[in-house]
């Protein structure tokens, strides 16, 4: 992560899953990425979802042109943080 790039902490409200992950990439870095699908978020605000070419999911802001990504390691963390090898978790 360079210094550009900020932790972002992910809160859901009562489940206890904090955990820092996933980075805010400037929107003035060009990279090669697929475009997955599009999506409306509350205020109307619109963004793009995207895969860069190693699979990672990344989230653009129409509004600010701002991505947003999460690393494998993040996307593990957040999976056994919320339960995923517990086998009475929903």
């Amino acid at each position: 992560m360079n210094s550009e790039q900020n932790s972002n902490e992910i809160e859901r409200g009562g489940s206890g899953l904090n955990i820092e992950l996933g980075s805010i990439l400037p929107s003035s870095v060009a990279f090669f990425h697929i475009a997955v699908g599009n999506a409306e978020g509350e205020n109307s605000c619109k963004y793009e979802m995207q895969n860069d070419m190693a699979g990672r999911p990344i989230i653009v802001s129409e509004q600010t042109g701002k991505r947003f990504m999460l690393d494998w390691d993040d996307i593990l963390k957040l999976a056994i943080k919320a339960g995923i090898d517990m086998p009475n978790a929903n």
